[in-house]
């Protein structure tokens, strides 16, 4: 019976402490910048930003495919992530800071808010899209490795 009782107790403790451990937003967009850029600071995330006209057919950002949606959470889990409709007067000014004149727009800052690590007018493929979230996931700009390219003496045959 203390067995069954601590169990119990215990599934419920468990299960509440996932549910809160759980981040609230992990794959939903924010709307608002003020607290997409609150919330990034907060945890430290670089912040993904979409500029958008929704009821615009070219203007509409165009998510990650369908086979690429189950691979959506693990992709956009390491970024706060925020839609701007720029058909508000709000959302138009912001666009302007962000120097976005065409639709959609991306925007991918450092996780510290300081600067622009990526920025793309127009569509993304869903290739282009995954490279993208993978290569800045970190908040910092993808670093080259050297070590690639081989130093080979050229040889001239003239």
């Amino acid at each position: 019976m203390i067995i069954q009782k601590t169990t119990a107790k215990l599934t419920l403790i468990l299960g509440c402490l996932a549910f809160f451990a759980a981040p609230a937003f992990a794959d939903s967009w924010l709307d608002d910048y003020a607290e997409a850029y609150r919330t990034s600071q907060i945890e430290a995330k670089p912040l993904l930003v979409v500029f958008e006209k929704p009821l615009e057919r070219s203007s509409q950002f165009q998510q990650v495919s369908d086979l690429s949606r189950r691979e959506k959470s693990s992709l956009l889990s390491p970024y706060t992530l925020c839609r701007i409709d720029v058909t508000s007067e709000s959302g138009q000014e912001i666009a302007n800071l962000f120097g976005a004149t065409q639709f959609p727009y991306t925007v991918i800052t450092d996780k510290h808010l300081k600067r622009i690590l990526f920025r793309k007018a127009g569509n993304i493929s869903d290739l282009d899209w995954a490279t993208m979230l993978i290569s800045y996931r970190e908040g910092t700009r993808p670093k080259v490795e050297l070590s690639t390219f081989r130093s080979t003496p050229t040889v001239c045959y003239t």
